[in-house]
């Protein structure tokens, strides 16, 4: 069993099943930013990492969503097209039929890191995608993290987590 980033249980084996939770485009506005409207509700984004562009449109069932709510308050770095419904505060991607293949190829966080108390300190995203908040946790990443040269994912993973764990962080796969 894995955790997702909501703390939600994922199998291995089992086809991951998505919460609605909206952890993983909770950092995607770091990621994807809006370069222009187009005519109607299309919209050109791109990936400030990868130079990427795309374009999306807003679901036709998702357009009184989009344009009569905003990004939460308190989730300032979602993706520009992530919303929660009012009524079930479900988080829905407004833009899905049309998402980039980075949205298409996450499933949900696949690492999870907590602090020494409990509290969470960061995520790694499917694709890679690593955000951090602890900004402790953020140099350590960059220090020993980054630019490791392991390409087997399981010794990848296991000395991730001797690291991280050496620094007091509990880290869930």
């Amino acid at each position: 069993m894995q955790l997702c980033s909501c703390r939600c249980p994922v199998y291995i084996g089992m086809g991951f099943f998505c919460q609605q939770c909206g952890e993983c485009c909770s950092q995607m506005g770091d990621v994807f930013h809006i370069k222009e409207q187009r005519e109607g509700l299309v919209f050109l984004i791109y990936n400030q990492y990868t130079g990427e562009e795309y374009v999306v449109t807003i679901d036709p069932d998702k357009t009184q969503l989009f344009t009569q709510s905003a990004v939460a308050a308190d989730e300032p770095l979602s993706c520009p097209f992530l919303r929660r419904d009012p009524v079930t505060g479900l988080a829905l991607c407004t833009v899905h039929a049309t998402k980039p293949d980075i949205c298409r190829e996450c499933g949900c966080w696949t690492m999870l890191i907590l602090d020494s108390d409990g509290r969470r300190a960061g995520r790694l995203l499917g694709a890679g995608h690593f955000a951090a908040d602890d900004p402790a946790l953020h140099d350590i990443w960059a220090d020993q993290i980054e630019d490791l040269e392991i390409t087997d994912r399981n010794e990848w993973e296991r000395k991730v987590r001797a690291i991280l764990s050496q620094e007091g962080y509990t880290v869930f796969i």
